[in-house]
């Protein structure tokens, strides 16, 4: 696929994840083919900085990765520390979840998951052992923002003495 990344995963209508804007390479071209700048994104693997960087399988594991952690951690893209290359554990996972994930964004891609089928078994298995329920992960976020509602300044009611009168009709003239 290469190009994967969360705007091109779509719910049907029978309530399926589908995949669009299908990537543009063979498995067999990966490793005479390089990344074009037009399909870099923040869900590209590290090592594809450098623009002569053959492709590797681990590419989709990578962006699938980075869809679930934006997932787990209220839809904010991890920050990987620069010193040591890794990502802190995404807030809404629990510790095997976050270790799934973990391996999937490694910014070494020898130590990520080498088959989309052994992710998706980790992640089966996971969700086994675990109760799933209908309850939302993240906030929900409109896709449209509400207009606000406008309103009328509300008018200051309160009784204003004679004094106060008197002085404030004196400052206006």
């Amino acid at each position: 696929y290469v190009d994967l990344m969360a705007t091109n995963i779509f719910v049907s209508d029978k309530k399926e994840y589908r995949i669009g804007d299908l990537g543009f390479l063979s498995l067999s071209a990966l490793s005479y083919s390089t990344l074009p700048d037009k399909y870099r994104s923040a869900y590209t693997p590290p090592e594809f900085d450098d623009p002569m960087a053959p492709l590797n399988t681990t590419a989709d594991t990578y962006a699938l990765g980075m869809i679930l952690y934006q997932l787990f951690n209220d839809s904010q893209l991890p920050v990987r520390d620069t010193e040591t290359g890794t990502v802190p554990s995404p807030i809404n996972a629990d510790y095997e979840l976050a270790e799934i994930i973990a391996k999937a964004i490694h910014a070494d891609p020898t130590e990520r998951w080498q088959d989309p089928a052994a992710m998706g078994q980790a992640i089966a298995s996971y969700m086994q052992r675990n109760s799933v329920n209908d309850v939302p992960i993240t906030h929900h976020t409109p896709l449209e923002p509400e207009e606000p509602a406008i309103s009328e300044p509300e008018e200051d009611t309160t009784p204003v003495s004679s004094e106060e009168f008197s002085e404030s009709a004196v400052e206006e003239t």
